[in-house]
């Protein structure tokens, strides 16, 4: 039981990130369309112990991880276009010379810690 509780405790962090639990409440006040999903019966019971645990409904932990989600997916997509600009701009090395400068990186914390 100590495991379910350090999950619970791990996504509560994870979904409610440092915008806090009022986010997740909050996603009711949107506009919202109504939607079902279906889910092994180990995640329907994790889901029913977290929205106990946090006072929260399924239908909140849900959006919220969606919405988590979503801004991951948008971050990543970001670094992507970022890195194709990169690309077309020629900011880019060789995997060899990346491989040598991250060797001289790792040589260096090597020295440091040696002293």
């Amino acid at each position: 039981m100590k495991k379910r509780e350090e999950e619970c405790d791990l996504l509560i962090d994870t979904l409610c990130d440092t915008k806090g639990v009022n986010q997740a409440k909050e996603i009711t006040t949107v506009s919202s369309v109504q939607f079902s999903i279906r889910l092994p019966n180990d995640q329907k019971e994790f889901l029913d112990s977290l929205a106990g645990a946090t006072d929260l409904s399924r239908n909140h932990l849900i959006s919220a991880a969606i919405s988590k989600m979503m801004e991951n997916y948008e971050f990543v997509l970001a670094k992507v276009e970022e890195g194709d600009a990169d690309y077309e701009a020629g900011r880019v090395v060789s995997m060899e010379e990346a491989e040598r400068r991250a060797q001289a990186v790792i040589d260096q914390a090597i020295q440091r810690k040696a002293k």
